[in-house]
């Protein structure tokens, strides 16, 4: 089944990672645990997505707005 560009866009807008990946693009599950991460002395977590032949995609929310 060719991928759907309407509900492509739909997703994206919706910021709707999770049935762009699988529903649309035929990803799988990634079925991991959460990543800790350190950055500049921030911890923040990563939450595994999907993947696709060794290509994970992880989210992670609550990344400090650049202030300049």
């Amino acid at each position: 089944m060719a991928p759907d560009r309407q509900r492509i866009q739909q997703s994206l807008k919706a910021f709707d990672f999770r049935t762009l990946f699988i529903e649309e693009l035929g990803w799988d599950t990634l079925r991991e645990a959460p990543l800790a991460l350190a950055v500049d002395g921030q911890s923040y977590t990563l939450h595994p997505l999907v993947e696709k032949r060794g290509f994970k995609v992880y989210t992670c929310s609550g990344f400090p707005q650049n202030v300049d």
